[in-house]
């Protein structure tokens, strides 16, 4: 399952980005603003997608079995994860907030922020998975800006959801 970020080139640009080109992998499907899949290079549009391909031969993975606590709500936080393979739940106070497969990332928040862990992830199925600490990000960010575009893409998309839910 292939998730899409797109982003416009008004919107590249007025984040002082200029023009963005993305060498891509072609097993990589770039969905282009005409709707089609196309493999190859891309200017205007970034795929969740990709980050599993910058972690797919990163060395150092942990693994966990399908039911195991990988943090909990108010652990200390010093890294966020990238998930290569199976499914992580995200609940916190008891509710399920959503459900991370591969290429997801979590556990963000407490790596930018510093402050205890504000919900649970839980091995749902066997889960291979690449954690970074502050290093570890700062060197991703640095060597594949695009990649600080898809954390900032989830933190959107989870604020407004969150928000959402809140308002009904």
């Amino acid at each position: 399952m292939l998730r899409f970020i797109s982003y416009t080139t008004a919107d590249l640009h007025s984040a002082n980005l200029g023009e963005l080109s993305l060498p891509c992998d072609d097993s990589v499907a770039i969905w282009s603003r005409a709707g089609r899949a196309q493999p190859g290079r891309a200017s205007v549009a970034l795929v969740v997608e990709s980050t599993i391909n910058i972690f797919r031969n990163e060395e150092k993975s942990e693994r966990f079995e399908a039911g195991d606590v990988i943090f909990s709500e108010g652990d200390p936080a010093d890294r966020f994860y990238v998930v290569r393979e199976g499914t992580v739940t995200l609940s916190a106070q008891g509710r399920e907030l959503e459900q991370v497969g591969p290429g997801g990332i979590f556990g963000e928040l407490g790596l930018l922020d510093r402050a205890p862990r504000s919900a649970t992830a839980t091995a749902e199925t066997d889960c291979d998975v690449v954690a970074l600490d502050e290093r570890g990000f700062i060197y991703h960010v640095s060597q594949t800006p695009f990649f600080a575009l898809t954390v900032m893409k989830v933190l959107a998309d989870r604020l407004r959801r969150e928000s959402a839910r809140a308002v009904a």
